[in-house]
């Protein structure tokens, strides 16, 4: 049971990391002066209840774990699942609302569809069918246009509703889909849509071919992969513009692909448990103690993760300190 203690300390670790970095930001703005305009304000925009909410998310992961473990079984694995999808979910806002502050995701909506995340989730455990990946690839096409649409246009082109959702559609018919009318103008957010909407549905078919029973696991991958992919599109702009990478957020991110490498062996490679059997069953799994005779294998990989996750917290945190003093109208948007 190493799951909950590490979880829980390491995210009121970066809790008090974001409360003093928060707090020293506001003492900083207090002692300059005033700017006339936002934007003539000294770097990226900071969102510190975002990177509040990762930090109790990491800390809710360590009790839903506790809850996981406490009665392991392949309906109650959700439990252990479900604080990551709103991790990367939560992770990857606070880095798009660093560019795009004047996009602003309503609470509500962002945590309904977090809801409606989790609740598909839920029912993939309780229907174990082929058919749950066929009605999801069903549902997944018209929401991956829509969703193309908002993140393409940053949210700015739907005005009148499902008429400003199909309009680019309706442009494309009436060139007759020419080169012209098919060419994206915003060719760097239409790679990285490219490239996650090529991950999202290799997943979605590799999961039907193979008839995958552990939806949460799939679900989680999809989350992952995302994340990922938007971080490595954020870092290699970032530097294509000139910007660098301080050594707080260069360690702390190499460290956290290194731990995530390790922990990743110990997960895939190294089970010595399974939610597949019985107790009787999973126990003949086991294997002895390799950490100071106290934690197996299962509980290194907590441990890992554990610190996989406060480090790559605290990258993205210090991601943009190179940008302190750098007025806000000077920062490249991506």
């Amino acid at each position: 049971m190493a799951a909950p203690p590490s979880y829980v300390t390491l995210g009121c670790l970066f809790l008090l990391i974001v409360r003093r970095r928060s707090f020293h930001y506001q003492l900083a703005r207090e002692q300059q002066e005033s700017p006339k305009k936002p934007d003539h304000a000294f770097g990226v925009p900071r969102h510190w209840g975002l990177f509040f909410s990762v930090g109790l998310a990491i800390v809710a992961e360590g009790i839903f774990s506790a809850c996981y473990h406490t009665c392991p079984g392949e309906q109650v694995f959700q439990f252990d699942t479900a604080m990551m999808y709103v991790i990367c979910a939560m992770t990857g806002l606070a880095l798009f609302q660093r560019r795009h502050s004047d996009v602003v995701c309503r609470p509500y909506a962002f945590f309904l569809a977090m809801a409606l995340y989790v609740f598909v989730v839920v029912l993939g455990v309780y229907i174990p069918s082929l058919w749950f990946y066929v009605v999801i690839i069903l549902l997944a096409v018209p929401l991956s246009y829509y969703l193309v649409i908002q993140i393409y246009y940053l949210g700015h082109q739907p005005h009148d509703g499902i008429r400003g959702v199909v309009r680019p559609c309706r442009y494309c018919l009436s060139c007759g889909f020419r080169m012209h009318s098919l060419w994206p103008r915003r060719r760097r957010q239409a790679v990285i849509i490219t490239i996650v909407l090529c991950l999202t549905w290799a997943v979605l078919f590799a999961s039907v071919a193979l008839n995958i029973s552990d939806r949460p696991t799939v679900f989680l991958v999809l989350a992952i992969l995302n994340l990922g992919a938007y971080v490595s599109y954020y870092i290699v702009n970032k530097l294509r513009h000139g910007e660098r990478l301080t050594w707080l957020p260069a360690s702390a991110l190499g460290g956290s692909l290194l731990v995530w490498v390790f922990a990743l062996y110990f997960f895939i490679w190294q089970q010595s448990s399974s939610f597949y059997y019985d107790a009787a069953g999973s126990r003949t799994l086991n294997e002895p103690c390799i950490l100071l005779d106290v934690f197996d294998n299962h509980d290194v990989w907590h441990l890992l993760s554990a610190y996989g996750l406060f480090f790559q917290a605290v990258a993205l945190l210090t991601l943009d300190d190179d940008l302190i003093l750098t007025r806000r109208f000077e920062i490249h948007v991506f």
